[in-house]
């Protein structure tokens, strides 16, 4: 645009000409004009010189005046143009409130009586994303289902994006039948999806790049511009499935791999570093590819990384269901023969003996008729007993063919080793390890480390003829091991107690307010309610302190541990147990304010048949009530501009409700058939903030 009095660029938006301080109006809309996407062009700034005319000499008094008035005015200019310039750029955009039907999608950024929400589309699919800036939507539409419920089923939408709140604004097309729309840059230079088993990449220019075949996302860092994808690689079906990990460059779109065939992966916040289980060894690579081994040896399990370090298991041995059998035995029974008769049997001849005839008075050969049957009775007796011996070693020797072609039993023995820069072997004869979460930031560089009380090979074995089918040595072993738990942190190793077959207790978090652990035990290890304790660095679970009994769940709130017990199931309720005090007929779901410190929301008196319950806020000590019937989760509850949003009137069938705002100002029906609603201040609270 071009200003009306001087002809200088104007850009557009501007309310005053940089040139000359002239006000810009506005140009009529054009009715016919469609919306189409168009990129701004960055242009340098042209100088546009013409000859003046000729005009008469003027005083020098009149040149200053002259030259100071338009001074003035040019500051003047500057001064409107720097203020229109910060006013819009110091102009907030809120985060739009987005509710959804079954199939349309609405946003809006301001909730009031009789107020109309913006609708995104008609033919909602399921899935949007806003731009950071909130001027841009995309979302999924025209869902369509493929293959059979045989085959299995899967569902394609088309991608599209469109302007938030400008009703000019019409939606464009991005792409046709994509499975998952995955990320949006900060501000739309690019949208990210997988379509067709790829990975796809389209710019606001609608140029689209297919970044990698037969791949999905894992995570983006936008900050880094990196993403990192995996593919499932093809396995003979009996080993573990492996992965492709690959890195890409979100500003090149260059792809880096990190591995081809990675058992196991974990990376780093900022994509920064993946670490990865390749042929039994762990590496560590950085974001273009550059892969250092970590472990010496080539046997790794498992491992967990925390930011600063690396916990990890190297295999020393796997055992076969042969060697947890008792049979001493063999090296003689696979020199044994089966017995003949003939090898006990006596022979006559051995027992004629030289009586004299009482007639002729001569010497005659007689069989000793008492000593043979003597004889061949114990011949009768050894032959029994060899055949029976024999009998009992073929026993023997099939029974250890089928251990022998069953093969390896899921016990195994491992070391632990810890890697922070170097490599340090913490302990042996480990059978696993899980990380111990952080009450803040779920990951503090601790482990829990489970060991075998007794060495598995130093285990009383099954006398190999007492077993009947492998599973007998699976539980005979079983009855007999006993692990020991201890806390890694970094090189430490701090013992904490000795299972029991009697007691499963196990710990589940570090509270860093309190500098306590918090553990978990049940009487069985099938039963759904737990104790649970507190215990400090280096204690014994004898020492531990019972904080509470029979408990359904536990979580922190605000950094304090809270725990549900005592459940009704009359009437589906618990009591919530926290900060010192306790809610009764509290249904089992938190929600947390997101920018709310040291409050929180819970329901009672739910209605099975409706669904809906009543809701409070508690905050220090006190507890306020919210609202009544109310479909009381993350997605059907929250906070908007200082007002409570909610769904009433739920169905079941259809899953959807009417959504209702209250604050100072009343309450009023938003609308109706609300699926769900984002963007209301609500965390999920399940074991952790």
């Amino acid at each position: 645009m071009n200003c009306d009095k001087c002809g200088s660029n104007i850009p557009e938006g501007a309310q005053f000409c940089a040139n000359c301080a002239a006000t810009v109006e506005a140009p009529a809309p054009d009715a016919e004009k469609t919306a189409v996407y168009e990129p701004i062009k960055s242009e340098p700034e042209q100088s546009v010189q013409s000859e003046a005319p000729k005009k008469a000499k003027k005083s020098k008094k009149g040149l200053i005046i002259g030259i100071i008035s338009a001074v003035l005015v040019l500051l003047a200019a500057a001064a409107a143009v720097l203020f229109f310039v910060f006013k819009n750029n110091n102009k907030e955009i809120k985060t739009p409130l987005v509710y959804y039907t079954e199939n349309k999608l609405y946003a809006t950024q301001q909730v009031k009586e009789n107020h109309e929400a913006f609708e995104v589309c008609t033919d909602y699919a399921g899935d949007y994303k806003i731009t950071s800036d909130n001027k841009y939507i995309f979302y999924t539409q025209n869902l369509q289902e493929h293959g059979t419920e045989e085959e299995g089923l899967y569902y394609t939408s088309d991608l599209y994006y469109r302007e938030l709140f400008s009703k000019k604004s019409e939606p464009i097309l991005l792409a046709k039948a994509i499975s998952k729309l995955s990320a949006v840059s900060d501000v739309f230079d690019s949208v990210y999806y997988e379509k067709d088993g790829a990975i796809y990449k389209t710019n606001r220019q609608l140029k689209t790049n297919k970044l990698l075949d037969n791949a999905y996302v894992i995570e983006i860092n936008e900050t880094s511009s990196k993403m990192l994808v995996a593919s499932d690689a093809v396995n003979d079906g009996k080993s573990l499935s492996e992965s492709e990990v690959n890195m890409i460059d979100l500003n090149t779109n260059k792809v880096y791999e990190i591995s081809s065939k990675a058992l196991n992966y974990a990376w780093a916040s900022d994509l920064s570093k993946v670490y990865f289980v390749e042929n039994g060894a762990l590496y560590c690579s950085d974001a273009i590819g550059n892969s250092q081994k970590i472990s010496e040896k080539n046997n790794v399990n498992e491992f967990y990384y925390c930011e600063d370090c690396v916990y990890y298991t190297v295999l020393d041995k796997t055992f076969t269901y042969s060697d947890l059998v008792d049979y001493p035995e063999k090296e003689a029974d696979e020199k044994l023969t089966e017995p003949k008769f003939e090898d006990f049997a006596p022979k006559q001849e051995e027992y004629i003996k030289k009586e004299t005839d009482d007639v002729t008075k001569q010497q005659i050969s007689v069989l000793d008729a008492e000593a043979f049957e003597k004889a061949q009775q114990k011949a009768t007796e050894d032959y029994d007993k060899a055949s029976t011996e024999y009998l009992r070693a073929q026993n023997r020797i099939n029974t250890n063919e089928m251990l022998e072609e069953a093969g390896d039993t899921a016990l195994q023995s491992y070391s632990l080793y810890m890697y922070n820069g170097a490599n340090k072997k913490i302990c042996s004869n480990v059978s696993t390890i899980a990380p111990i979460n952080n009450t803040k930031n779920k990951g503090c560089g601790k482990a829990l480390v489970y060991t075998y009380n007794t060495p598995v090979d130093k285990l009383a074995k099954l006398e190999i003829l007492d077993v009947k089918k492998v599973e007998d040595i699976t539980n005979y072993i079983k009855q007999q091991v006993v692990f020991d738990q201890s806390i890694a942190s970094y090189e430490k190793l701090t013992f904490f107690y000795t299972d029991s077959t009697s007691y499963h207790t196990y710990v589940i978090a570090y509270d860093e307010n309190a500098d306590v652990y918090l553990a978990s035990g049940k009487k069985r290890e099938s039963d759904e309610k737990c104790d649970l304790y507190i215990f400090n660095e280096g204690q014994s679970f004898n020492q531990a302190e019972v904080i509470a009994n029979d408990c359904s769940n536990y979580f922190y709130i605000n950094g304090k541990i809270a725990y549900l017990n005592e459940y009704n199931e009359k009437t589906a309720s618990f009591t919530l147990h926290y900060d010192g005090g306790k809610i009764n007929d509290m249904s089992g779901q938190v929600l947390i304010p997101e920018y709310e410190d040291g409050s929180f929301y819970y329901a009672t008196g739910y209605n099975q048949k409706t669904n809906l319950s009543t809701v409070y806020k508690y905050k220090d000590k006190k507890v306020q009530k919210v609202a009544e019937n109310v479909m009381f989760t993350y997605s059907t509850f929250g906070t908007y501009d200082g007002n409570y949003l909610y769904l009433t009137d739920y169905n079941t069938n259809d899953f959807c409700g009417t959504l209702i705002c209250q604050g100072e100002e009343g309450k009023f029906e938003v609308a109706t058939k609300i699926r769900g609603i984002d963007n209301v201040n609500i965390l999920f609270t399940g074991q952790y903030e």
